[in-house]
């Protein structure tokens, strides 16, 4: 007969307790957990080092006694801290550059204190027929998330963050988005208002009138706000808008090919043939257009200046996107804040909403240059 494998793995073994800790160490029990939490106001040093070797040889795990503990204070209605948030992360950005430039920045604060990141799609929708369990992960309906940071293009997050409101395991837990702002959450993200701004003047100071730039529908908050600035640039130097600013539809595509973009362009450029330079909405548009315009011979900055928006592409060591003008955005510190900030309500409590918008910067490089028909 086979003999039965009676071996338990080490992670399956029971915990050690802190009483069985006492116990070996002939202290008190309050003295344990003090001496573990490096309590030195009410433990001597020489207390915590021999409790601290005592608990280490009788294989004491901190996370796994502190699952236990956080089961107990739940089944008694108190607060638990799972350090584990919950990221509503579109699933088109896995390899864009301006979204790794946030996730950084949060990556930062959140892994060397050792919080778990839970991600979780966007798309959640609110769906009537559908009982509400189905709308959201339950990890999420069980309250084993602190919080939650979002990176939402979509509108339709107001839907999900009404659940969570609603959710009676989550509902006053910190939602943080990052890069626009939602009713309900604290919100961090740059000033793109000012940045569409400062694109512009730069343009108008160096003689342009007539721009080419590329208008999103009124749902998109960062390109709206791009948009109001630069109209509003145009409006100071006393240049109507309209007659100046020539829009363009704006393909929100993720990683919108040339093809998308070549038809569009020169309908544009035929139809405006004043135009002489050209507003991108992110830095990746600037590049594809760079690279249409040079392979129908028009060249930048000589023939047509092109500014970018995020300054994603400014620190790739990377001669043919380098040259770009670009608004540079801080995206990593701006993960990173929103990260403090969360970890801070997390720990202490907290509920307050706040909103941080972070000063962006205008970088001049070599794809901008004077107007060659000053005048236009």
């Amino acid at each position: 007969m086979q003999k039965k494998h009676t071996d338990t793995p080490a992670s399956l073994e029971r915990a050690v307790t802190l009483q069985e800790i006492a116990d070996a160490c002939g202290v008190h029990l309050m003295t344990v957990s003090r001496a573990l939490r490096q309590d030195r106001r009410n433990v001597s040093e020489d207390t915590i080092r021999r409790i601290t070797a005592v608990a280490a040889e009788m294989g004491y795990d901190p996370a796994r006694n502190d699952f236990v503990r956080r089961m107990v204070r739940r089944r008694h209605g108190q607060r638990v801290v799972n350090q584990a948030v919950a990221l509503f992360y579109p699933p088109q950005f896995y390899k864009d550059r301006y979204a790794s430039s946030l996730l950084s920045g949060l990556a930062s604060v959140l892994e060397p204190r050792y919080y778990a990141v839970v991600q979780v799609n966007t798309y959640v929708r609110v769906i009537p027929s559908v009982p509400l369990p189905r709308d959201l992960p339950p990890i999420l309906k069980r309250g084993e998330v602190d919080g939650a940071i979002a990176l939402a293009e979509s509108v339709s997050f107001t839907e999900t963050v009404g659940l969570l409101r609603k959710e009676p395991h989550f509902h006053n837990r910190p939602i943080i988005s990052l890069m626009r702002p939602f009713a309900g959450c604290s919100t961090f993200m740059g000033d793109d208002y000012a940045g569409g701004v400062a694109a512009a003047k730069h343009l108008l100071d160096l003689g342009h009138r007539h721009v080419l730039y590329f208008q999103s529908d009124s749902s998109d908050h960062r390109r709206g706000e791009q948009q109001r600035g630069s109209r509003q640039a145009f409006a100071d130097a006393g240049l109507d808008p309209d007659r100046y600013l020539h829009a363009q539809p704006y393909n929100s595509s993720f990683g919108v090919a040339e093809e998308r973009l070549t038809q569009p362009l020169w309908q544009a450029l035929a139809a405006s043939p004043e135009i002489t330079a050209i507003l991108a909405p992110n830095d990746w548009y600037a590049i594809i257009l760079y690279h249409l315009l040079r392979g129908r011979g028009i060249r930048v900055p000589e023939d047509m200046s092109l500014v970018g928006f995020d300054g994603t592409l400014l620190s790739v060591d990377d001669p043919r996107v380098a040259f770009l003008t670009s608004v540079r955005v801080p995206l990593e510190e701006i993960g990173r804040r929103a990260a403090e900030f969360l970890v801070r309500c997390i720990e202490n409590d907290c509920e307050a909403t706040t909103t941080e918008v972070f000063p962006v910067e205008l970088l001049v490089n070599h794809s901008t240059g004077p107007c060659p028909r000053p005048g236009a």
